[in-house]
């Protein structure tokens, strides 16, 4: 996927810009993601925003998880959070080839 001068000029910011701190000329990389998406194919986008939901909804719901366990257990907050994703993450290991093997039946 290549950038195409309009949306590199989307991206400049004027010198002095906001976010440049007055030092001159700067993209502002963290549009660079979102800008590819909306310039990628439709079969990219058909196969990138299912997983860019799956990975925001799991990112909430899990965070809420770590903060809730965190409260009922008077655990540290964020080594709660970071220890339920690796749990999370484990588990989701663990099912992913039992989920694979009933839907490949």
């Amino acid at each position: 996927m290549r950038l195409t001068d309009a949306t590199v000029q989307r991206l400049t910011l004027p010198a002095g810009g906001a976010g440049t701190r007055g030092h001159g000329d700067a993209t502002m990389t963290q549009d660079i993601p979102g800008t590819i998406m909306f310039d990628g194919t439709q079969a990219q986008k058909d196969y990138y925003l299912p997983r860019l939901a799956i990975g925001w909804v799991m990112g909430v719901v899990v965070s809420m998880l770590g903060m809730y366990f965190s409260v009922a257990f008077d655990l540290p907050t964020g080594a709660t959070i970071v220890c339920t994703f690796g749990l999370v993450l484990i588990l989701m290991a663990a099912a992913r080839p039992l989920i694979q093997s009933h839907a490949v039946s």
